[in-house]
């Protein structure tokens, strides 16, 4: 895991956590700190939300990009509810791929371990 920079434009640091799933063209996870949370103990900058509030919202986030993607094909549903017209295989697919992907992401969130070292920014 490492952290980026601080952005001023934006008041977020930016914590990065290289994968081998890329959500939207990116290989990694990326987790913003909001200023507010990142305190200074006189030696290092350091995250203060605990790891549960990290990866909540961070599940929340992939969440929303999850619900995104598959609102793209939403009207080949809508379609075939209406007008009885069969969701193309091609859609089914990718909508099965687009789901395997982030659970793919949602279960490497769960498994990265925030120890001290790595919440220093």
């Amino acid at each position: 895991m490492k952290w980026n920079k601080y952005n001023p434009d934006n008041g977020y640091y930016t914590e990065s956590v290289i994968s081998d799933i890329q959500p939207k063209n990116s290989t990694e996870i990326e987790i913003s700190v909001p200023i507010e949370f990142a305190k200074f103990d006189g030696k290092k900058w350091i995250d203060v939300r605990s790891e549960d509030e990290i990866k909540s919202k961070k599940l929340y986030e992939i969440n929303q990009m999850q619900f995104e993607e598959l609102s793209k094909t939403d009207w080949a549903y809508i379609r075939e509810r209406e007008l009885n017209i069969d969701v193309p295989i091609e859609i089914v697919e990718e909508r099965k791929a687009i789901r395997e992907k982030f659970n793919k992401l949602k279960k490497l969130l769960i498994t990265i371990d925030l120890n001290d070292e790595q919440r220093t920014i």
